[in-house]
């Protein structure tokens, strides 16, 4: 019998950043669940503060240390801020380029655009889904807070709902639609702008940080395995 493995990619979302002294357990967040719920065992991947094209570093690593291909695989990626991006020092070492961070912040008056976030993040997409299908892993994709105009490329039927719902909307409860702009006046745009959607009743997200709870997460495994279920288990649900 095949081993069964789902990995997990993304940032603080991915990887359960809270307001506690420690993340959630692997088994609290939303991946773990899943993969109790589906019957596979968690290869956790994500990595707190990164961009959507660190991924694709992560999955390099899981290929170069972890793949069989005799084993079975489903592959979550978290589709986190378009602004967030990635380059590279002198060394050769990766380093994570955000808003949030003072010394990048000429870099996001002066040189950043929505099209250069939007181009990044299309190519990075489709980087992930080539080599998902090059290596036969399942892969499926969840945006996280936004909704970024993807090309015609981009095989949407891999995107929870389409890429019509994102995560946070899904925990809010209703379509808020916010694709975000970078306003370099504002350290950190996105947190205070989800803090104002939340609420202070919304028992899905951690006290002022925009993260999900636990409850958060039980929310969003839910929703994956209804997604994916049918497509991995042939027998019927009951």
């Amino acid at each position: 019998m095949k081993e069964k493995y789902l990995l997990n990619f993304g940032d603080s979302w991915a990887a359960g950043h809270n307001n506690k002294p420690i993340p959630f357990t692997k088994d609290e967040i939303y991946s773990g669940q899943l993969a109790i719920k589906l019957g596979y065992n968690l290869l956790d991947f994500s990595r707190g503060s990164t961009s959507a094209h660190h991924m694709i570093l992560e999955f390099q690593k899981f290929i170069k240390h972890h793949y069989d291909k005799d084993h079975e695989y489903i592959a979550i990626f978290f589709i986190t801020a378009q602004e967030r991006q990635i380059s590279w020092m002198p060394h050769g070492n990766p380093i994570e380029v955000s808003p949030n961070q003072e010394e990048w912040k000429e870099y996001y008056q002066n040189f950043y655009t929505d099209t250069l976030g939007e181009f990044n993040l299309n190519t990075t997409i489709l980087s992930l889904q080539t080599m998902c299908k090059h290596y036969g892993i399942n892969d499926r994709y969840i945006l996280g807070w936004q909704y970024p105009r993807m090309w015609s490329e981009v095989d949407l039927t891999r995107f929870y709902k389409n890429g019509k719902e994102n995560c946070f909307d899904l925990l809010v409860g209703k379509t808020l639609g916010k694709t975000n702009n970078v306003d370099p006046s504002v350290k950190y745009p996105v947190v205070r702008w989800m803090l104002q959607q939340i609420g202070s009743k919304n028992k899905n997200f951690n006290d002022n940080n925009g993260h999900p709870s636990e409850l958060g997460h039980k929310r969003i495994a839910e929703a994956l395995y209804h997604w994916i279920h049918d497509s991995v288990n042939p027998a019927p649900k009951f």
